[in-house]
């Protein structure tokens, strides 16, 4: 569910590296990884952005995850951790 700021729950905690809500709305209450927010964030970007190695491991857990999505203006997932030195997700 995306609220009024375009946000769903599993972006507002990948982007705050919240891993106890991620691990919660993603085994408990079985959201989409690959939701699409405000501008077409998806939560495995917004935690590369935002330099979350361990919500990453996590999202990467869920084999519907997609990596390989790539936004036409940001670049790939591994574009935005290595555009802000996040090597620890690289």
């Amino acid at each position: 569910m995306i609220g009024n700021e375009g946000w769903a729950p599993i972006h507002v905690a990948c982007s705050v590296g919240n891993e106890n809500a991620v691990r919660f709305l993603m085994f408990k209450k079985f959201v989409d990884t690959n939701i699409k927010a405000q501008m077409d964030w998806t939560p495995l970007e917004l935690a590369c952005w935002n330099g979350h190695p361990r919500i990453v491991n996590l999202l990467l857990k869920d084999k519907k995850t997609n990596l390989n999505y790539s936004h036409h203006q940001r670049g790939s997932c591994l574009h935005l951790a290595a555009k802000l030195d996040h090597f620890q997700i690289v």
